[in-house]
């Protein structure tokens, strides 16, 4: 007994090795147990715009008792809100609780006083109570001209600049000099304490219209009340930004529990996502970081195995399988929160006798624009680093250019495709991936089958689909376990540009655009080293002279030496040095210089 207890021990543990299992291409996430103390900070290069500029923004993420950067959610929510209208929204990727971004402002803006909102997935649980809320100013000369004037020559009141209060003593701003003349090389030295140090630099113009408003880190933290709900319905968002729907009948109307449905991003590589509905009909799915605009693809998840007692000849494209995969409806929801404010926004008011400094603000706004509109323009996102499928190494890749190119799709699958069977029923074709090669056997019911990470499940739109459209063939001979679903092995089609090359979509599939995380927008920054460049005749009329949103310091780099240029635009300008201490301390530094006038020289 203890020789055949030894025996079907080994044998299950040879069929176990012949099996893949690995979690769902980035599967549907649920909440933690613990609730995290999870809030959030944001700061701006300035508090007034005009129309057509660019709001710079950091993001930091904490935990709320030691204010120590938290690494749980990786991206924030970012809206532009106008009394509780959205007017520019965005999703930022954050990197140990921290990220930047920016909002380009439309020329169409209409002027006033808006709300900077900022949130995470999981903060959402807890309501717009403890979201991050910061109030902008935004003028349009083109627009409100004569509303602009009217606001300025009723006002009763005259500037007075702010105060900038000066929060900690442990990290300092020197500059070269005090007074610069235009477009001279500024160089800053800024010295950190003993550990880690998350900052970001904004050096802006000061004047009746624009003056540095520095906002508090801790107070502003301790007015967002947290009262954690009891049971989070939303997780967090681990690896990219969830994508939130909901799948209800069609016939009724109602919401529809334990539907699986997959979502993929087509491309090189592709994204693919699989989640199943909740008992309210909601379903998230997570393709990881993925930037900038997109085509997805949505449908529900096939059955691999839809009769109860398979047969050796299983039809995948049955009527009442289409049936099932059409009975459902599926939308793609809104990741953002509802626009309600903690408070009313407040109605704009301009200081009195700034007209002047307002027509220099929008001289500088058109000039940027119609200057320096591409290098405006320029983004970036982080290399792609891993190009490996969600399926891990295949046990056979066909690089197809490698072989003589057949006409029809069924040729190179049976000449080709070794570890594939083909096979026709009911005027349908069946594909069978192999599952033992030593014994050329293969599994009886369908593998999974993609095309550009979309799912496929009428095989005979892969026959009839042109081969040399297809570059790349991947199979994984395995069984492969995908939730609680079983596929047969994986066959994996990729066209040469990764868009499915005109590839016909499943009757239950749909296209849905998406903008994914916000790119990466550098800040443009001229250089004047020669006397061309300096005597160059393009205005410079930035008010913004630098911005710098990730400025870390720790025991290994304690001195950092930041340069850039001063502009054509004479005054005196404030650099502002805000960010978190390594033990939580909020830390806000500023120093002032002027750029005279040429006549001043």
């Amino acid at each position: 007994m203890n020789r055949i207890t030894i025996l079907i021990a080994l044998l299950f543990c040879l069929n176990a090795q012949a099996q893949t299992t690995a979690p769902a291409p980035h599967p549907q996430t649920t909440a933690p147990a613990a609730p995290l103390s999870e809030k959030i900070f944001t700061h701006t290069d300035k508090d007034l715009y005009l129309a057509g500029e660019i709001a710079w923004f950091k993001i930091y993420t904490l935990d709320a008792p030691t204010l120590h950067p938290l690494s749980t959610s990786k991206v924030a929510y970012v809206e532009l809100l106008s009394k509780e209208r959205p007017v520019l929204q965005a999703k930022v990727a954050l990197d140990e609780g921290l990220g930047a971004g920016s909002f380009q402002l439309p020329f169409s803006i209409p002027s006033g006083n808006y709300t900077l909102r900022v949130y995470t997935n999981w903060m959402k649980n807890t309501g717009p109570q403890s979201f991050f809320e910061k109030n902008l100013t935004i003028l349009n000369t083109l627009r409100d001209p004569g509303y602009l004037d009217s606001l300025i020559s009723h006002s009763p009141t005259s500037y007075q600049p702010p105060a900038i209060t000066t929060q900690t003593s442990t990290i300092q701003i020197n500059s070269d000099k005090e007074t610069y003349n235009p477009r001279e090389r500024i160089t800053l030295d800024i010295q950190g304490p003993p550990g880690n140090a998350f900052l970001s630099m904004s050096v802006v113009l000061q004047d009746s219209l624009q003056s540095t408003n520095t906002n508090d880190i801790l107070s502003s933290l301790n007015q967002n009340q947290i009262n954690q709900a009891p049971q989070p319905t939303i997780p967090p968002d681990y690896a990219g930004p969830l994508i939130p729907g909901r799948i209800t009948d069609k016939l009724t109307g109602l919401p529809v529990a334990g539907v699986p449905a997959w979502l993929s991003a087509p491309g090189s590589p592709f994204h693919l996502a699989y989640a199943t509905s909740n008992s309210e009909g909601n379903i998230w799915w997570d393709l990881g970081p993925l930037y900038g605009e997109h085509e997805l693809v949505v449908q529900t998840a096939m059955n691999p195995n839809p009769n109860p007692n398979p047969n050796p000849n299983p039809n995948p494209t049955s009527n009442a399988q289409n049936l099932t995969n059409t009975r459902y409806r599926i939308d793609i929801l809104s990741p953002f929160y509802n626009p309600t404010l903690r408070q009313p926004t407040a109605p704009l008011q301009l200081p009195a006798g700034t007209s002047q400094q307002l027509l220099w603000h929008s001289i500088a706004a058109q000039t940027q624009n119609a200057w320096q509109a591409e290098r405006r323009r320029r983004f970036s996102q982080p290399p792609i680093t891993d190009t490996t499928a969600f399926f891990g190494i295949p046990s056979k890749r066909y690089l197809l250019d490698d072989y003589t190119r057949f006409n029809t799709m069924e040729e190179v699958m049976r000449e080709y495709i070794k570890e594939v069977r083909v096979r026709t029923h009911n005027e349908g074709f069946i594909f069978n991936v192999q599952s033992d090669q030593a014994n050329q056997l293969f599994f009886e019911n369908r593998p999974l089958i993609l095309m550009d990470g979309v799912p496929v499940t009428n095989i005979n739109n892969i026959i009839h689909f042109d081969p040399l459209k297809v570059r790349k063939l991947e199979v994984v001979a395995k069984r492969y376990f995908l939730g609680d679903t079983i596929y047969n092995g994986i066959l994996s089609y990729n066209t040469y540009q990764g868009d499915l090359a005109g590839f016909p979509l499943d009757s239950s599939a749909y296209i849905q655009e998406y903008e994914g995380l916000q790119p990466h927008r550098e800040f443009y920054s001229p250089i004047y080293e020669t006397d061309d460049q300096r005597q160059s005749r393009i205005p410079d009329m930035r008010n913004v002279l630098y911005w710098a949103p990730d400025i870390r310091l720790n025991d290994n780099n304690r001195r950092q030496q930041l340069s850039f240029y001063a502009s054509d635009w004479p005054g005196r300008y404030t650099i502002l040095l805000e960010g978190i201490t390594a033990d939580g301390t909020p830390a806000i530094v500023s120093k002032t210089f002027i750029i005279q006038s040429p006549s001043k020289k």
